[in-house]
């Protein structure tokens, strides 16, 4: 190793000395450009990069696709730092749109939205992203790209459509128009004079009607052939007051509406043609058909979003078409369809929204359905079906949010049901019923308001209240003419009203609700008259509950 250097290598003139000090300027050379080069290539830091702050949201492929618009669904699934405060749809027909691009804007939070997009052109490619935005910006989807079909050759109607005569429908057929925007009503003009509708073939070139499709009151209008190639109506298919008309299937095409009204045809025999429709985001109406035997055209319909009414269909004698269905958001209605002999359709029925109302079907004799039912969202009412005998069904069902009224069902013999019920948050009421035995309801522990058993004449088994512990209200046991006793009301601790046993001609003992009177677990009167034996409160208090 060189420690020390001669005064003769360091003179110009050296050579060795020369030699070195180039070898060492190149190094150095090479070691500054290296060094430089190696900064040029790091990544820049930038502080203000938000993006790990940014929400996440994913889009699923176009749902339905016509040729002006197209339905998606999207899901924020985490928000990023803070709340997410806007979110939505973006597209063009370049690729990566964002919101600067045609945008629509669908709430904000996180989870799973949906959105249509509307005023698109036929045969074009369209690039479609989900966003979604917090405090930090805006975050995007994955990217879905679709092409719109081609128009037929008359394009699309923009606004209402109102067809009257037979002449303006073949006119306005003619003109081959795939779309209409607004609502399609074909309704026969009252004017003697005009010629009726008979032929809606004309309209054959029909594919989507943007808001309402209203078939009414055509006395000639046999068929809906014509509309067989009609996939989408926007919201309501109205079917309603066509004296003629046999069935639908001249809609055998339709795969998309949101409510079906089918309403008042004198001579609708079944729904078939309707089997493409499945959810409904509002009302499913089958009412005054007086002919109809089947409606098994709606059995691919899984939930009805608003209402389902089933009424004065006089020949109807099951609704197996319902099966399907799982879920309505509001009321469930089946009432004085007089041939109709069960319910068993709605097996799969999961929960109601609203009330059930079940009222003056002549023939039902059974209900021994409604096992999948799980809840419902107020009151249940079957009443007034005479014929019915057996009620052992709605064994999966544990609270009803109102009332529960079972009334003048004359010939039930058998009330077996509701035995996972534990709780009425509301009057429950047991009356005009001939059932000799109640053993269902062997659950129920607590009815929030007022508890009435009467007049069932020949009702000699009320043991499925053994359970019952707390009534809120009154309790009233009347005109009960066979009953010989409280015996199957012994596990009452707490009623917050007052209670009243009359009417009931045969019966003789009261000790099974002494622990409940001498606990001080009533908290209004008591009072007896009209039974075989009326002790006072005192009498009860005494010792004396029986003759």
């Amino acid at each position: 190793m060189l420690t020390s250097l001669s005064p003769s290598l360091l003179t110009n003139n050296n050579p060795i000395m020369k030699q070195v000090c180039y070898k060492f300027l190149v190094l150095a050379f090479i070691s500054i450009l290296t060094a430089s080069c190696s900064k040029d290539n790091e990544e820049p830091q930038d502080p203000n990069n938000n993006n790990d702050r940014l929400p996440t949201v994913t889009l699923e492929q176009p749902g339905q696709v016509t040729s002006i618009s197209a339905t998606f669904q999207a899901n924020v699934t985490d928000n990023g730092v803070g709340q997410v405060s806007q979110r939505g749809l973006c597209w063009s027909t370049s690729s990566s749109p964002t919101t600067a691009n045609s945008s629509l804007s669908l709430g904000n939070g996180t989870g799973i939205y949906n959105g249509e997009i509307a005023g698109l052109n036929d045969n074009t490619t369209y690039y479609v992203r989900a966003y979604a935005s917090n405090n930090y910006g805006t975050a995007y989807s994955n990217e879905v790209s679709f092409t719109t079909p081609e128009l037929g050759t008359g394009g699309v109607f923009n606004g209402d459509v109102v067809l009257r005569t037979q002449d303006e429908v073949d006119d306005f057929g003619a003109q081959n128009y795939c779309c209409i925007t607004g609502d399609l009503e074909i309704r026969t003009s009252s004017v003697s004079t005009d010629p009726p509708i008979v032929d809606i073939t004309p309209l054959s070139s029909l594919t989507e009607v943007g808001i309402n499709l209203i078939i009414s009151q055509n006395p000639n209008l046999e068929s809906l052939n014509g509309l067989h190639n009609l996939e989408t109506v926007g919201f309501g298919v109205y079917i309603t007051d066509n004296g003629p008309l046999t069935s639908c299937a001249g809609l055998s095409s339709l795969s998309s509406a949101r409510l079906l009204d089918v309403v008042g045809n004198d001579n609708l025999e079944n729904l078939d043609g309707l089997e493409g429709l499945s959810d409904l985001e509002y009302d499913l109406n089958i009412n005054f058909n007086p002919v109809i035997t089947n409606i098994d055209g709606v059995q691919n319909i899984t939930s009805v979003g608003g209402d389902l009414i089933v009424m004065h269909n006089e020949s109807l004698p099951n609704v197996d078409g319902l099966s399907g269905i799982t879920s309505v958001g509001k009321d469930v209605r089946f009432s004085s369809n007089f041939d109709l002999d069960n319910i068993d359709g709605l097996s799969n029925l999961v929960t109601i929204g609203r009330d059930l109302l079940i009222s003056y079907n002549e023939e039902l004799t059974q209900l021994n359905g409604f096992n999948a039912l799980t809840s419902v969202g107020t009151e249940i009412e079957i009443r007034d079906n005479f014929s019915l005998n057996e009620m052992n069904g709605f064994n999966s069902l544990t609270q009803v949010n109102d009332l529960l009224k079972i009334h003048a069902n004359f010939n039930l013999s058998s009330l077996n049901g509701f035995n996972s019920l534990e709780n009425v948050d509301g009057d429950f009421e047991l009356s005009g019923s001939g059932a000799l035995t109640i053993q269902g309801f062997s659950s129920l522990t607590n009815v929030s308001n007022n508890f009435e058993l009467s007049n069932s004449e020949l009702l000699t088994d009320a043991s499925g209240f053994s359970s019952l512990s707390t009534v809120g209200g009154y309790v009233a046991v009347s005109n009960c003419f066979d009953l010989l006793d409280l015996d199957d009301f012994s596990g009452l601790t707490s009623v917050g009203g007052s209670m009243g046993v009359t009417d009931n001609f045969l019966m003789t003992d009261f000790c099974g609700i002494e622990s409940l009177i001498v606990n001080g677990g009533l908290i209004g009167p008591f009072t007896a008259s009209g039974n075989a034996y009326n002790p006072t409160t005192q009498n009860i208090l005494d010792g004396d509950c029986s003759l």
